[in-house]
Formats: C-alpha cells, sequence, structure tokens
C-alpha cells in the first residue's frame, strides 16, 4: 500500500496536529511509500521535520505546482499517474488530528479488499453544510451522500481518510474526464458506491476487533 498525505495547501503555518498525523502514518505496517502534498512556504517545515524521523527512506514530499484553488480530485490523478501508483492507496487529506487506528482499519482494508472511507459524526452544522452528509444502509456501506445540507438528519460527515484498492485508481481520471462540474471527493464517493460497495467506517464509533 501507498500512501498520500495532503496538508492544508492554502496554510503559511503548520499546527502540531499535522506534525503529529505524519508520526502516526509512519507507524502504519506495510506502508511502501508516503507522499506529503504541500505548498511552497511550508514545505520547509515539513523537509526540516522528518528529518527527525528515523523511518524516513519512504517518505517523499511534493510541492503542489498547480493553482491552489484546483480540486483535490485533479491533484490526486496528477500524483497516481506521475508516479505511476498502481498499488492499494490510503489517502489523508486533512491536517485535523487522527483520532482512529490507521493500523486497524489498514488490517480491515486488506480483509474486505473495497474502498474506505473513514466517517465523523457531528452535531456541527456548519461542519455538516460545508463537507456534505453520508448515510449508511444497516451493513455499513455507503448508501447516499448530499451536499449543502441545511436540514442534517444524522450528522455524518467524512473525516478526510480513504482507502482504495488498485483496481479502482482509474475511477479518479474517469470522473475528472466526465465533465462533472462537482469535483469534489462527496461525489466521487457517490459515483462509485453505484457501482461496488464503499464501507463506511464512523471513527468516534469505530471498536477495533
Amino acid at each position: 500500500m501507498e500512501l498520500i498525505f495532503i496538508t492544508n495547501l492554502t496554510k503559511t503555518k503548520i499546527n502540531q496536529d499535522c506534525l503529529n498525523n505524519i508520526k502516526r502514518i509512519v507507524m502504519i505496517d506495510d506502508i511502501n511509500k508516503i507522499y506529503i502534498i504541500t505548498n511552497k512556504k511550508t514545505y520547509n517545515i515539513f523537509n526540516n521535520y522528518i528529518k527527525e524521523i528515523k523511518n524516513k527512506s519512504n517518505i517523499l514530499i511534493l510541492q503542489n505546482k498547480k493553482d491552489k484553488s484546483n480540486k483535490i480530485i485533479d491533484l490526486l490523478n496528477d500524483i497516481i499517474t506521475s508516479n505511476k501508483i498502481k498499488d492499494d492507496i490510503m489517502i489523508i487529506n486533512s491536517c485535523d488530528k487522527i483520532v482512529i487506528n490507521l493500523n486497524g482499519v489498514k488490517r480491515y482494508f486488506d480483509a474486505l479488499k473495497k474502498p474506505v472511507i473513514i466517517l465523523h459524526k457531528t452535531n456541527n452544522k456548519k461542519l455538516i453544510k460545508k463537507y456534505g452528509e453520508y448515510y449508511l444502509n444497516d451493513d455499513g456501506f455507503i448508501k447516499s451522500f448530499r451536499e449543502h445540507v441545511s436540514n442534517s438528519k444524522i450528522g455524518i460527515i467524512s473525516a478526510g481518510i480513504y482507502i482504495f484498492p488498485k483496481d479502482s485508481l482509474f475511477w479518479f481520471g474517469k470522473f475528472l474526464k466526465s465533465g462533472s462540474d462537482k469535483l469534489n471527493f462527496g461525489t466521487l464517493i457517490k459515483k462509485i458506491s453505484q457501482k461496488r460497495k464503499i464501507r463506511g467506517i464512523i471513527e468516534n464509533e469505530y471498536i477495533e476487533k
């Protein structure tokens, strides 16, 4: 498995949670390569921080060369194609504190071999409206997704962590070529879920088995 960690590309400073996340990431078992995507202003911060990490040989820091307003889907597709990634991939698109056991989630994915999205349950209406709301069926798989939710029903949003098996990576390029005017993860997950099962795990309710 390979891992892409996308930091907040518009920031000039890095919070401690973001740096602590790197410590969590490098402790995940059997990650072949880690790509940390940052901007020009924070590149040196990450570079200096990683020098202090013992197991750093598989970490590659990349600067986002495109306009900061570019969609994450476009950025990820560029990373996948330019680095010729053909392995299962974990994507972390958040600098917020990671609370879920990433090793436990990876083991779950390795057994399931289906796309996995980590979700978070919240009562914060602003976050729900900003990120959209996911709905799960009785088996814990994604049933639907709604954007710009003003009347939240369950308050389940993305925690910014995804795992895709290698046979589903083509979806990024396919989604971009579709001409959709909604190039966000919610719409991508919704489209994929119409073709194959995507497991949703709510991090603040998850108990590792």
